[in-house]
């Protein structure tokens, strides 16, 4: 493949494309943020808490838990009530317990 071919190849991936990987964006002062807010609650912290002490948008968030509870980092320490009084909100803390069953 010549310079001029791999050159028009790069111009047609998509902005950001990391082929086929999933792309994590955080930096070290986010990942920090939420570990100091989950070590201050041993009992957990949902989504809305953790973005409202992080600054952290909700995907980022998201992102960043999962990424702990796929390496055993986090579980789901009990079900919240949301807004209509049904326990569908995860509380999650840091360990390795398992994860709390859903109501």
């Amino acid at each position: 493949m010549t310079d001029e071919q791999l050159a028009q190849r790069i111009a047609r991936l998509p902005k950001g494309s990391t082929k086929g990987r999933k792309h994590t964006r955080l930096n070290a002062l986010s990942v920090a943020k939420l570990m100091a807010a989950l070590m201050a609650e041993p009992a957990g912290l949902v989504y809305d808490e953790m973005i409202e002490i992080t600054g952290l948008s909700y995907t980022v968030v998201k992102e960043y838990i999962h990424a702990l509870h796929n390496e055993g980092a986090c579980y789901i320490a009990e079900w919240v009530e949301d807004g209509r009084g049904g326990r569908t909100r995860k509380q999650w803390a840091l360990g390795s317990k398992k994860d709390a069953k859903r109501p």
